[in-house]
């Protein structure tokens, strides 16, 4: 049996058609990133299993650091700023973000202008949203135990 050229051309063309009109969830789409997430975000307080979060039982890439600012961008990068006392600040982190339902999974790509190789994904953060407050929340798996960390931050 032979097939005519239309039919031919439209057998090959069908899984190229249905191909595009799929999309892969596992990239960050501009779409994905909720407009009220999007903005410079100031730490203001947290807690490490209902325990309040200290500079003694937080660990920051700095020593000097006693604070930091968050700041997700619509195009799905994302850059983090340690600061000091005095609000100098003392390390930074960039990388990309991408959201899930209602959590945010942020890789790192560079610390204090030094590429990260391989890039790092944090434990994801199941981010609330109330006003100017932002509240993050996340399983820290990294240690012998899974601590629940609530940090908590303010619109800048």
């Amino acid at each position: 049996m032979k097939l005519s050229k239309l039919a031919l051309v439209i057998i090959i063309l069908i899984p190229f058609v249905f191909g595009i009109g799929c999309s892969d969830k596992s990239s960050n789409s501009n779409d994905d990133i909720p407009a009220e997430l999007v903005g410079s975000w100031l730490y203001l307080s947290g807690t490490i299993d209902g325990e309040p979060m200290t500079p003694e039982n937080y660990e920051y890439q700095s020593e000097l650091a006693t604070g930091h600012s968050i700041t997700f961008n619509a195009n799905g990068s994302y850059s983090g700023v340690e600061y000091d006392d005095g609000m100098n600040p003392v390390s930074t982190r960039s990388g990309t973000f991408r959201v899930k339902a209602d959590s945010v999974y942020v890789t790192w790509t560079e610390i204090d202008g030094a590429p990260v190789s391989p890039a790092e994904e944090d434990d994801p953060l199941t981010y609330e949203i109330s006003g100017s407050v932002l509240i993050l929340t996340s399983v820290d798996t990294g240690g012998p135990y899974n601590p629940i960390v609530v940090l908590i931050y303010e619109s800048m």
